[in-house]
């Protein structure tokens, strides 16, 4: 068929065919579009490495306009047949007019002349694996993603077409990458690469259907955003582990980079950034602990101003085509769900057409898509025996289990109880249950704001746990037999992660109230707080005897698990633990520590999880059980009273598809 459209390499698109308007007699009816589906060939052109597309088949756009009949006229001369008709098409347009004008309003008939179709979702990958981070090509017919390919590498880029096809895998190294980022003319991706020895970490930048990538920048940053000029790239990095993440940009020809944002010290920081599409504004996400908020300001740089007030979690965010709206994943009604609002703040309101838990929304230029990433999770808590277990329990099983995620569970001293963490009620809570998961019940009733990390005191009838109700984390202390929550902790900064020592007396917790991350500790029945590290400190437990604090350092993406006495002293590393990344990676005992190991596959062997032993006496490291994955989530590891078991929770379904929103708007 005629091609109304052809590609220019390098170039872009243009139109191949003229463009007329026909009259047809008897046409009555005013029709404005009608649609054919496009089909998108990808050839490869293999010089320098690029690509080029192709767009073939019927004309993806034909448009008929109002048809009238002139009836047949005798004229003696062209301008007198002109005139002619040009007085009928006037006549036909005063009538069309006449019948616009008498027509009832949109709000009057649900006929409307032209209506809006509905919004409709349909899955986009279904791989049985975590598809995540998409990103719309500008003209909405590509979606790139990160994903594991059904290897065990850690995540790369790939690509494909939104209607059909097979994905295109254009990296290929053993390191995790994310954060495609799309240029404005569709011709390259821009991604985030992080590697476990940080070699080769930074933003790297590839043709959109394979070829030569290229590194800009040897940075180990997060969250990539391309500008809508081409000119430069956004992205949240920090310098040391200790400080806080805030958005630079890169300019891409130059290389040079400029700050942006200072968040307070403490804070986790700024995230996810991301300019507006007609360059003037960036918004982004500013993190403080477990709790975030959406920010905008001038993309140029200036004074940052805050959109939301939620004290809840964000996941991803991204504008509207016409730069007045921002979308992003929060969980502020409970689950992860999309919501939309006025780049200059408002109100939140759900996006209609989208399941739930969704996160990591992006939105096409043009074409009316959005795509997000639906997370499907099943969390339960596992016990496994240690040798001279019970006969009758030689294997792990399941201990607590539904269909949500229930996660970080504590024993009680004498065994008898488990505390444990669930989202069953639609948010995060603190739950009870017996030693062998029977008789299950809900302890708090926050009602949103993350509820987590509890502890019981060394007699079993109090729980310190922690949770963020005005924003910040503070330490709360509340009856194991249930009833109202007392707050323990005050002032500035977040303080978790709380725990008992062994005589009952004191609550350890980490908090960032003077600036860094630090282990303190105040008195069980109120008081003022004193700080106990000076070199760093965040989750920490006393040893069963009383005589050492275990700590780690800041959590996330830190290696080395500490400990200093009781009574005073230096620190000392007692092993050099893989990254300690979530709560309840370890357990301090007399004699050792077990710990979480993971091995991701980033280097020349398959990935493995195990639960390890660190034996203080030999310094020697032993499995004591495998494990299917990585848990990812807060395992809670904790040993039984009587050594003879170790309780856990792990994954056991976890998978993340890609969505589409078709006729978003």
């Amino acid at each position: 068929g005629l091609k109304y459209i052809e590609t220019v390499p390098r170039r872009g698109y243009r139109f191949a065919a003229d463009v007329t308007v026909a009259f047809d007699g008897g046409a009555t009816e005013r029709v404005l579009e009608e649609h054919t589906r496009a089909h998108i060939l990808i050839e490869e052109e293999h010089d320098e490495g690029e690509l080029s597309s192709y767009l073939s088949a019927e004309p993806a756009v034909a448009t008929r306009a109002v048809a009238v009949r002139a009836g047949e006229m005798r004229a003696s001369s062209r301008r007198r047949t002109a005139t002619v008709v040009l007085a009928s098409l006037a006549l036909v347009c005063a009538l069309a007019l006449g019948a616009l004008w008498l027509r009832p309003s949109r709000t009057e008939s649900k006929s409307a002349l032209l209506p809006f179709p509905a919004a409709r979702t349909v899955p986009l990958t279904s791989f049985p694996d975590e598809e995540v981070n998409p990103a719309l090509s500008p003209d909405g017919r590509l979606v790139a993603y990160s994903w594991k390919g059904g290897t065990t590498d850690r995540m790369n880029i790939y690509v494909q077409q939104v209607d059909a096809g097979t994905p295109l895998r254009l990296t290929t190294a053993l390191a995790r990458e994310g954060s495609p980022t799309w240029s404005p003319d569709g011709r390259y991706i821009a991604f985030v690469r992080n590697s476990l020895d940080a070699s080769t970490d930074g933003i790297y930048l590839i043709p959109a259907l394979g070829g030569h990538e290229r590194q800009l920048a040897h940075i180990s940053c997060v969250s990539l955003d391309w500008s809508p000029d081409g000119r430069s790239l956004a992205y949240a990095a920090r310098d040391h582990a200790q400080e806080t993440y805030g958005v630079s940009v890169l300019t891409v020809d130059s290389l040079d980079v400029r700050r942006l944002t200072s968040p307070p010290a403490g804070t986790f920081g700024d995230i996810h950034p991301v300019f507006s599409p007609d360059g003037q504004t960036l918004a982004f996400i500013r993190y403080t602990d477990d709790v975030a908020e959406l920010f905008i300001m001038p993309a140029g740089g200036g004074e940052a101003r805050q959109l939301t007030f939620d004290n809840r979690r964000i996941d991803g965010l991204v504008w509207t085509p016409d730069s007045r709206e921002l979308v992003f994943s929060s969980n502020r009604s409970g689950g992860y769900n999309l919501w939309r609002m006025p780049a200059q703040g408002g109100e939140p309101v759900r996006v209609e057409g989208v399941g739930q838990d969704a996160h990591e929304p992006s939105v096409a230029r043009t074409g009316g898509r959005l795509a997000y990433s639906q997370q499907s999770v099943d969390t339960n808590i596992w016990r496994v025996p240690l040798r001279g277990g019970a006969a009758n329990d030689e294997r792990p099983h399941k201990l607590v289990a539904s269909s949500r995620r229930d996660e970080n569970p504590r024993l009680s001293p004498d065994g008898q109880k488990i505390v444990f963490e669930s989202n069953r009620s639609g948010a995060r809570e603190l739950w009870v249950c017996d030693g062998d998961g029977a008789n299950q019940a809900q302890l708090t009733s926050f009602g949103g704001p993350v509820t987590a990390n509890a502890r019981w005191s060394p007699d079993g009838h109090w729980l310190a746990f922690e949770s963020r109700p005005e924003g910040r984390a503070a330490v709360y202390v509340i009856s194991s037999e249930g009833g109202p929550a007392r707050r323990m902790t005050s002032g500035a900064g977040d303080s978790l992660a709380p725990s008992w020592s062994r005589d009952g007396h004191w609550l350890y917790f980490g908090s960032n109230r003077d600036g860094s991350w630090q282990v303190w500790k105040m008195p069980a029945g109120g008081g003022d707080a004193v700080r106990v590290t000076r070199e760093g400190g965040y989750e920490a437990m006393e040893s069963p005897d009383g005589q050492f604090l275990y700590y780690n350092k800041q959590g996330f993406y830190t290696v080395g698990l500490f400990r200093q006495p009781v009574a005073g002293g230096d620190e000392a590393m007692v092993i050099d633990l893989p990254q300690l990344e979530s709560f309840g990676d370890w357990a301090a005992t007399n004699e050792g520590v077990y710990y979480i190991h993971r091995y991701d596959g980033a280097g020349k062997h398959p990935a493995h999880f195990s639960i390890n032993h660190f034996n203080f006496a030999t310094r020697l490291t032993t499995q004591v059980a495998p494990l299917e994955h990585d848990p990812t989530s807060n395992p809670g590891l904790n040993l039984s009273p009587d050594g003879r078991s170790l309780i856990y929770s792990i994954d056991d379904y976890r998978n993340l598809d890609i969505m589409l929103v078709e006729n978003f708007r």
